[in-house]
């Protein structure tokens, strides 16, 4: 994900107008300290990217493993409860 100030500068070139070849930016989420980081090294026209580290975790992490978990007890609930009203 180039930056927006890299990606108008990519998009200035002549050869990038002539072809109409455009480098797209795009906006992935990054936690606010991770976001803060990558404004300081953009400022400083840096080539360097700030990426997320690996082993940090947040609560919302644990977001789409909670909604599945949630899906799969209940349906395992309502086939219980099925079982004993069938007898």
């Amino acid at each position: 994900m180039p930056p927006l100030k890299y990606a108008k500068r990519s998009n200035g070139r002549l050869w990038r107008r002539l072809t109409g070849l455009k480098v797209i930016q795009r906006f992935y989420p990054q936690c606010k300290p991770c976001s803060n980081i990558q404004a300081q090294i953009v400022r400083a026209d840096s080539r360097y990217l700030k990426f997320h580290h690996f082993p940090t975790l947040h609560t919302y992490h644990f977001a789409g493993f909670l909604l599945v978990a949630g899906v799969i007890c209940l349906r395992d609930y309502q086939r219980e409860r099925g079982k004993r009203k069938g007898k």
